[in-house]
């Protein structure tokens, strides 16, 4: 995510959890628990965003969304930066997420393990991997 989206989803002056509860369309249990699986801890939902550092401020808006109403999202390399353990919470978060997901990724673990179609652009051309 680009700082400038990131910006216009988190409040700098909130803490990680205001921010994620705050347009949450679950309840406040729920929140907490898509932040666990994203490893930020107790300590962590706590701090003020303004001094995150830019990966936990990734985790902070992508959990955001994920709890959020929205039905479609557009991830463009959502596992960049991330250590081994975000990214295989992420990889359950959007499993079990309800809606659409448009994934743009060179993860092929991520892509193989949420996917329901694949397609590869190679040389201007678009082609459909099968699972």
């Amino acid at each position: 995510m680009q700082p400038l989206l990131l910006s216009l989803l988190l409040d700098e002056d909130k803490t990680v959890l205001e921010n994620v509860v705050s347009t949450a369309f679950v309840p406040e249990h729920i929140c907490r628990a898509v932040l666990m699986n994203l490893y930020m801890n107790h300590n962590d939902i706590y701090k003020k965003v303004k001094v995150l550092s830019g990966g936990e401020r990734v985790k902070t808006a992508i959990a955001k969304v994920l709890v959020s109403d929205c039905n479609f999202l557009i991830l463009d390399e959502p596992t960049n930066h991330m250590d081994i353990y975000t990214m295989e919470g992420l990889e359950k978060l959007l499993k079990s997420y309800d809606g659409t997901l448009l994934v743009i990724s060179h993860d092929r673990k991520l892509t193989k393990n949420i996917a329901d179609c694949i397609y590869e652009i190679k040389d201007g051309n678009i082609t459909e991997c099968f699972l």
